[in-house]
């Protein structure tokens, strides 16, 4: 990234990332933990049923999406839905976003 140049979509995020030094959200990857199955869409909650993510793609018993901060660190469970469990697992943090 080119922090000297001019004007380009999506520059204002970028410097707001830069100056906070973090973000908000983080893409994960998840397993499936036991029976359940997941889909696009469903909320994550954590133990306490705080919200705490979202997914968004699935393929089989590995799926991909968002876990707010705080909440991201591997081997975390999470309630997606009313009867899946998954886990941030060796496919693990992605990057930011």
């Amino acid at each position: 990234i080119d922090y000297a140049k001019g004007c380009y979509i999506g520059q204002e995020v970028i410097s707001r990332i830069k100056m906070s030094g973090q973000t908000n959200k983080r893409l994960c990857g998840f397993l499936v933990v036991g029976e359940g199955f997941v889909e696009p869409g469903m909320r994550l909650h954590n133990a306490d049923g705080k919200e705490v993510g979202w997914v968004t793609s699935v393929a089989g018993r590995i799926a991909l999406g968002f876990v707010k901060r705080g909440f991201w660190e591997l081997g975390s469970r999470f309630r997606a839905g009313e009867s899946a469990t998954v886990e941030i697992g060796p496919i693990g943090r992605m990057g930011a976003m």
